[in-house]
């Protein structure tokens, strides 16, 4: 934010060592650059406090709310991920977290729309293991 030496447009190459539009003329200050913004901080979804931990914001709700999980639909999450590692040789997390398969269970999405909501599931993983996951979900009740 301070002006450029006098010192500097002397020599003539004041445009060049401080780059091309960067020399101010007397009386005329430089453009401030925008502030950063914000990002969103991102909410419980049962009692709207804020989630600070990555693991609160990939379920989506904080350590103190209950959990409405599926635990036989969370099971059969970790065996399909299981064969889905035996098949590819990946590691376990690179299908999918420990906590993405918890935020499933929880939150249950029936569209592909839902699923890419879920922190840990993008476009391709919705792509590659969606139309199987969704089933599950669907046949889970």
């Amino acid at each position: 934010r301070r002006a450029p030496s006098r010192f500097l447009q002397d020599i003539g190459e004041g445009e060049a060592i401080l780059g091309a539009g960067l020399a101010a003329q007397p009386g005329q200050s430089r453009p401030v650059a925008e502030p950063r913004r914000r990002s969103r901080l991102a909410r419980c979804r049962i009692c709207g406090k804020g989630l600070p931990t990555p693991s609160e914001k990939a379920l989506q709700r904080c350590r103190a709310c209950p959990a409405d999980i599926d635990a036989a639909l969370l099971q059969q999450l970790r065996r399909w991920r299981a064969g889905q590692v035996a098949a590819s040789g990946a590691p376990p997390y690179t299908v999918f977290t420990d906590t993405t398969l918890q935020a499933i269970a929880e939150l249950r999405p029936m569209t592909d729309e839902d699923l890419v909501q879920i922190s840990g599931v993008g476009r391709a993983k919705a792509e590659r293991y969606g139309p199987a996951l969704l089933t599950m979900v669907a046949e889970s009740g």
